[in-house]
């Protein structure tokens, strides 16, 4: 079940993963199949994710999809997976008449991976990017150094400007000379 946690955000704790799933009306933060899901129910809204993201979803589901090989659930409907629109490059903010969503692109964990920062609600949605419980997956197919481009990730989100309106701290990060 959905509740909501700020104007706009919805957010889902799963028991059972120990993660949670935050909904950002309309948008897709990494071309993971789990991410580009969407259902009729939750109506027409415009679904966004970054160009390389969109693009990046599009090749990945051209051949469509096997959902038995992805472990999804027989009872999860496809006919909406992947239809995202890919925002201009470099775009930092959803384009739409909700509260101002700041989206912070990098190359860590997927693709286009964006995360984004509601600033005046004190929110970050990560998309699988930070946990307090997983271990970081590393994009290992489409970067030369995956570990460089998560800690670069980390370093970015370290200065973007919200951690100070964050209610929770983000994680510190130190890096090796």
């Amino acid at each position: 079940m959905l509740r909501q946690v700020a104007d706009g955000v919805l957010l889902h704790e799963s028991e059972f993963c120990q993660s949670n799933t935050v909904v950002v009306h309309g948008f897709s933060t990494h071309p993971h199949w789990d991410h580009l899901l969407w259902h009729v129910g939750l109506g027409a809204a415009p679904r966004y994710g970054t160009a390389r993201c969109a693009a990046t979803a599009r090749d990945r589901l051209s051949d469509g999809v096997d959902s038995r090989r992805l472990g999804i659930p027989e009872q999860v409907p496809l006919d909406q997976l992947g239809l995202i629109t890919g925002l201009p490059a470099g775009m930092a903010q959803i384009p739409w008449d909700g509260p101002h969503v700041r989206i912070i692109e990098h190359q860590a964990r997927a693709p286009g991976h964006a995360v984004l920062l509601l600033e005046e609600r004190g929110v970050l949605v990560a998309g699988d990017m930070l946990s307090d419980v997983l271990i970081p997956m590393l994009d290992l197919n489409d970067t030369a150094d995956p570990i460089e481009d998560y800690l670069a990730a980390l370093l970015l989100l370290e200065g973007s400007g919200g951690r100070r309106r964050c209610p929770r701290p983000w994680p510190r990060v130190h890096r090796r000379s």
